[in-house]
């Protein structure tokens, strides 16, 4: 128990640990009784020859999130979302019979975060800075699919924007006119250096994604823009960060 109290609540000196007796082999949904915590650390105590779990995290709001578990070299870091299904319209689904620790995928709409975590691994969550986009098209879905998908239209937005594609995550297609739900994430080498000589990479990455997010907007609000593949309709976007949240919202 954390014994030290800063006025009505607890210090929170210690790290909180929340243990359960689960079975291995299946998939659970972990829901909270109030705002799931920003930073979230997973770990799966259980025969080394057992197989994993994987595990559903559904979010209150959209949001980016970082999947970390560490390298063959006891590095932590970061493990790709999984890429978009054509049939399905959403992120690949995990199997788990192939799944290594780590592998994840968030959908976009429903806004839930699932991995998948091995025994004696240790998986942390933790919010990342993004640029959360959604863009409508005069496209259908199978146009969409049929022009490249999620894969050209990352490219593209990457090109609009000047970026690596690498930074583009495609979360969600879903149908009316095709609508597409992506990340446009952070670059966490991003650092500026300040007049007196301090580097404050965070107050940088909110700052760059605000500027990419007005190139965003003013490049396909033009009336005559194909820059994403097909004329578009509405782009909505908002800058997510752990410092200000900055929403711009533009109907063409």
């Amino acid at each position: 128990m954390d014994h030290m109290w800063d006025g009505f609540y607890t210090g929170q000196m210690r790290l909180s640990r929340f243990n359960a007796q689960i079975l291995t082999n299946k998939a659970y949904t972990m829901t909270y009784t109030g705002t799931p915590p920003k930073n979230m650390r997973y770990h799966l105590r259980s025969d080394v020859g057992t197989k994993g779990i994987t595990i559903k995290v559904p979010y209150p709001n959209a949001g980016a999130y970082s999947v970390k578990t560490k390298d063959a070299a006891g590095v932590m870091k970061i493990i790709d979302l999984l890429p978009i299904d054509d049939a399905t319209k959403k992120p690949r689904l995990i199997d788990s019979a192939t799944a290594t620790c780590g592998v994840n995928r968030f959908v976009g709409i429903e806004n839930y975060l699932e991995f998948f975590i091995t025994p004696g691994c240790i998986i942390l969550v933790i919010p990342r800075d993004a640029i959360l986009t959604s863009v409508r098209m005069q496209w259908t879905a199978a146009e969409f699919f049929a022009a490249g998908g999620a894969t050209t239209f990352a490219q593209r937005m990457a090109s609009v924007l000047g970026i690596d594609p690498s930074r583009v995550k495609v979360v969600s297609v879903y149908e009316g006119t095709v609508n597409i739900v992506t990340q446009i994430l952070d670059d966490p080498n991003t650092q500026v250096v300040k007049t007196d000589n301090t580097v404050t990479s965070q107050e940088t990455v909110k700052s760059e994604l605000a500027a990419l997010s007005a190139t965003l907007v003013a490049v396909v609000s033009k009336a005559d823009s194909t820059a994403l593949g097909a004329p578009v309709l509405e782009i909505q976007a908002a800058v997510s960060s752990n410092v200000v949240t900055n929403a711009v919202a533009v109907t063409t």
